[in-house]
């Protein structure tokens, strides 16, 4: 799992230049789609917990520090 944003581009970036490199989807254009939609939906999937536990910190400080009345 990523643990930053800054850290998913790169690496989904590195995963669809393997799928180019090794030549996995040379031979029929439906399975490079289905690689890069497979590779697309696992990044969207590490950003969406990324951006999850960061809200729930966010809030956790906010009520940490919260004015009082």
């Amino acid at each position: 799992m990523i643990l930053r944003t800054s850290a998913a581009s790169p690496f989904g970036r590195k995963v669809r230049m393997a799928i180019d490199v090794l030549g996995l989807a040379q031979q029929v254009r439906v399975t490079k789609k289905l690689l890069y939609a497979q590779a697309s939906a696992a990044l969207r999937a590490d950003l969406e917990a990324i951006h999850k536990r960061h809200d729930q910190e966010r809030a956790a400080i906010h009520q940490e520090h919260r004015r009082r009345p």
